[in-house]
């Protein structure tokens, strides 16, 4: 799945992998070259995210969650997503100021988070196969999955040709949807979804 985003993570690749997940991630450097590789976690391990996108105000947030005694190990504007979870919960969604999409495994909770920001400005798809979720910024990565059939939706073909655009959550594949522009979707253990 990772490889074939390589397209837009040209600049390395990393992976996380526990007994409920696993995250991967194609890099793209921009800030903190030489230690931003994802995915990121926090101090104990207990979140990992991986991000795609820019947090425009991560400098201010990282003073203030250092300030609080938040310890960082990268200098990127990925890892003030996971220290701001940490401190805050679900309210850090609010704090980032940017354009993203990310992931983010809190392994005390079991529970996935898939957060697009408010404008909905970088993809994330994801679709629910049996008794897995598979996710990426592209649906060709879910396919490659293997989990997930090639299946085109005619009507959302129809929307997209009208449109420009399907209206999310649906996309042009039968089973694969996007998280909503301004969205976080909790997804439990049991793959229970909600906005």
């Amino acid at each position: 799945m990772v490889a074939m985003l390589a397209h837009r993570g040209p600049d390395g690749h990393g992976s996380y992998r526990d007994e409920r997940i696993g995250l991967g991630h194609a890099r793209l450097s921009l800030i903190d070259l030489a230690g931003g590789f994802q995915p990121i976690h926090n101090q104990d391990r207990s979140l990992w995210l991986t991000f795609n996108g820019e947090i425009f105000n991560y400098k201010e947030l990282r003073a203030e969650l250092a300030a609080l005694g938040h310890r960082f190990y990268t200098e990127g504007d990925g890892e003030v997503i996971v220290h701001a979870y940490e401190r805050y919960g679900t309210n850090a969604w609010r704090m980032l100021n940017g354009q993203f999409a990310f992931a983010l495994w809190d392994t005390r909770a079991r529970c996935l988070w898939l957060v697009r920001d408010r404008m909905g400005i970088l993809p994330l798809q994801y679709a629910v196969a049996g008794d897995h979720l598979v996710f990426a910024s592209e649906a060709k990565a879910i396919f490659a999955g293997g989990r997930v059939q090639r299946e085109l939706d005619p009507r959302c073909v129809a929307e997209a040709f009208t449109l420009w655009s399907t209206l999310a959550p649906r996309t042009v594949f039968r089973d694969v949807r996007s998280v909503r522009p301004a969205t976080a979707l909790r997804i439990d253990g049991n793959l229970n979804l909600t906005e």
